[in-house]
């Protein structure tokens, strides 16, 4: 009996010891495990991707370059050879930076380069890099123009680059170290694209206007609008020449400029000046429709051209004078034709439109009307034409598909006409008793309707023009205001 209780207190002692070493082993694991969390806490890198933008979020502290360049490539994709001369630990922490950017200013920091070629970036030393042997590539060119762009990429680059262009095929022949050859790859990828196009449509139309008519129609009770915004619009500026005696210069005389707190009414009355304004899609198209019931209007011509984004377009509509220049014959004395130099007269507009970022397109106008009145005898040798001209320049901002109205290009035919009893008005002193003489002015406007339109990829030019263009629930721009549209009501039956 004794032996079998002092068993049984050994072994509950045994199990006791055993219990003890247990829960020391588990609290010292506990331990080990909640430093080793603190640790990594403090010591490993954090690295986030944003993988659609390619932005990483960084934290390195006293790590090998090797496991930071391994980090980067695992995270964004790509991958990355280092160099047997790359190596030491780096600190570098960035938050939400492009990857590509993060590493060039990583190594740059440490002095390393590196050199990417699609999925593949080779990181190595700045001398290993200069001391790489150069190799050449061939550049095809689709739009961009060779010997512009070598100008550009000539600063890019190194000692030993060169660059060669071929006119003949529009090609760019450069030969550098691979690291450069990359980056103007880059840049020739980005410079090398389609221009954009603008297709531009005018209007001319020609009104008769009577006695209480400045523009040719009542604008004012034709077209209603509402609202108080004002459209976008540049600095107006204007030259204007009343006539000039061709070609002894122009006159000292100038108009006074735009105004710039027109009238309400559309466009602003000026008399013999240029007005401007701008009409969204319905309203130029319901203009057109009131000149088109109006039997004094007529329209002269309705031309479209093409032109790249930046490039000026012009429309002439006249003809060409061929005006004689003088040079004085020593000999004889006497002035003499030596040759001959080209004015166009009629009616001249130069459009050039650019596109901006956001869409719109800003357009400078140089309008001019020209007219000749007759030819001058200076001297018994010399006869030069008087030419009245009538022209401005302007730049505004305008939405794709909107219209420019340019009106005020006013002009005043008089004419003598006689009438009466006939042949006896015809009759030498006794004429004068039998008819009279009348005395007629006649004064027609000239209105402009520019509509500039951005070709889209894929779209015809001809589905651009006017004729095909939907009309559109949009905002109206005129000169003094924008206008909200309508909104129409709709009332229900009666039951």
């Amino acid at each position: 009996m004794r032996l079998s209780l002092e068993r049984k207190q050994a072994m509950k002692s045994k199990k006791k010891i055993v219990f003890k070493i247990a829960l020391i082993l588990t609290i010292f694991n506990f331990q080990i495990n909640f430093l080793n969390l603190c640790y990594s806490q403090d010591t490993q890198p954090m690295v986030e991707v944003d993988k659609q933008s390619s932005r990483i979020t960084m934290n390195f502290k006293d790590t090998e370059i090797r496991v930071v360049l391994e980090a980067i490539a695992t995270k964004v994709g790509v991958s990355i050879i280092a160099g047997k001369d790359v190596k030491g630990t780096v600190n570098f922490r960035v938050t939400n930076v492009p990857w590509e950017k993060a590493l060039d200013e990583l190594l740059k920091a440490y002095g390393y380069a590196y050199v990417r070629d699609g999925d593949i970036v080779r990181v190595t030393t700045l001398d290993a890099l200069k001391a790489e042997n150069v190799t050449t590539e061939v550049f095809v060119l689709n739009y961009a123009n060779a010997e512009t762009i070598s100008k550009s990429i000539q600063e890019m680059l190194s000692e030993r680059g060169k660059i060669n262009t071929d006119t003949r095929s529009n090609v760019l022949i450069i030969t550098d170290i691979p690291t450069n050859i990359v980056k103007i790859k880059e840049v020739i990828s980005r410079i090398d694209s389609k221009t954009p196009q603008v297709m531009i449509e005018a209007k001319l139309i020609e009104t008769t206007l009577s006695s209480t008519e400045t523009l040719g129609i009542d604008w004012a009770t034709r077209i209603t609008v509402s609202g108080a915004k004002r459209p976008t619009t540049l600095p107006w500026n204007r030259e204007a020449r009343s006539s000039d005696l061709y070609p002894l210069g122009d006159p000292a005389a100038t108009e006074p400029a735009f105004p710039r707190n027109p009238d309400t009414q559309f466009p602003y009355t000026l008399p013999t000046n240029f007005t401007f304004g701008t009409l969204d899609f319905s309203s130029a198209q319901a203009v057109f429709e009131v000149l088109k019931t109006t039997g004094d209007s007529k329209i002269i011509s309705n031309p479209r051209v093409v032109a790249l984004n930046g490039k000026e377009a012009k429309i002439v509509i006249g003809q060409v004078l061929y005006i004689p220049t003088y040079e004085r014959n020593s000999n004889t004395g006497q002035m003499e034709i030596t040759g001959y130099t080209e004015k166009e007269i009629g009616i001249k507009l130069t459009v050039t439109p650019t596109i901006n970022e956001q869409g719109y397109i800003v357009a400078t106008l140089h309008p001019e009307v020209s007219e000749l009145l007759g030819w001058e005898q200076l001297t018994a040798d010399i006869r030069v034409p008087s030419i009245s001209t009538r022209d401005a320049t302007t730049e505004v901002m305008i939405r794709d598909g909107y219209t420019i109205a340019i009106g005020g290009l006013i002009r005043e035919n008089v004419s003598d006409s006689r009438t009466g009893i006939p042949i006896l008005k015809d009759l030498p002193v006794l004429g004068f008793f039998f008819g009279k003489k009348t005395k007629s002015v006649t004064k027609t406007d000239l209105l402009v309707f520019i509509t500039p339109r951005i070709v889209k990829e894929g779209v015809q030019t001809s589905e651009l023009s006017s004729e095909y263009v939907e009309n559109k629930p949009i905002k109206a721009l005129r000169y003094d205001r924008e206008i909200e549209p309508k909104k129409e009501t709709k009332t229900k039956p009666k039951s």
